[in-house]
């Protein structure tokens, strides 16, 4: 995000979303749904799919960690 000259207030107003969304998707607290994750391929340049991955990866790294 800060990468592409934005930070999160200037995102959500691209986004179309409060600024609390994206803050709780940055800090891990919410999930970024499939649909969301269209929305950040629209407004970012970027895939959907790629959104849709690192939400995975990130899901099981959580899930490891409660296992470890």
């Amino acid at each position: 995000m800060t990468e592409m000259g934005l930070n999160q207030t200037q995102l959500a107003e691209k986004c179309g979303c409060s600024h609390r969304k994206i803050n709780e998707i940055v800090n891990g607290k919410r999930a970024v749904s499939p649909e969301f994750a269209l929305v950040l391929e629209r407004v970012l340049g970027t895939t959907a799919e790629m959104w849709v991955r690192i939400q995975a990866e990130y899901d099981l790294w959580v899930a490891r960690q409660k296992v470890a």
